[in-house]
């Protein structure tokens, strides 16, 4: 089940492994956002874009930061570097509004733009349109 300290407790695992330092440098995150993440007596996690930030970094799906696992996927040409997008934007968005379903709506509108931002960018990466199908 996700729950903040999981998220606190996988992100920790991945400073430790590959170092605060690396992740503020490499993607422009302030050392004082990340501090605060791993403090005790804060329930601050990374917002989307920042998980997305953290994967890219760190070499690990995004789901790393909610589940702790990494999926086995027999297949030469998977990079864990360069995910797949297993199914369709809608798909997508609503999984990452059920992780959010806490959240207030201002957080969850600002979640689906920054997926559907990163969706697109991917696509666009792959030599795809980059439109997907548009959840409500």
């Amino acid at each position: 089940m996700y729950t903040r300290q999981r998220v606190k407790n996988n992100l920790i695992l991945l400073l430790n492994k590959y170092g605060q330092r690396r992740l503020t440098e490499n993607q422009n995150i302030p050392a004082s956002t990340v501090s605060t993440w791993k403090a005790p007596n804060k329930t601050s996690i990374p917002n989307v874009l920042e998980a997305y930030k953290i994967a890219k970094e760190f070499k690990v799906p995004i789901d790393y930061l909610v589940t702790g696992e990494i999926a086995r996927i027999n297949d030469d040409n998977f990079s864990v570097a360069e995910p797949r997008v297993p199914y369709g934007e809608d798909k997508i968005l609503n999984d990452i509004i059920k992780l959010l379903r806490n959240e207030s709506d201002e957080v969850k509108i600002e979640a689906r733009g920054a997926v559907r931002a990163i969706i697109r960018s991917y696509s666009k990466s792959k030599g795809g349109t980059g439109s997907g199908t548009q959840a409500g």
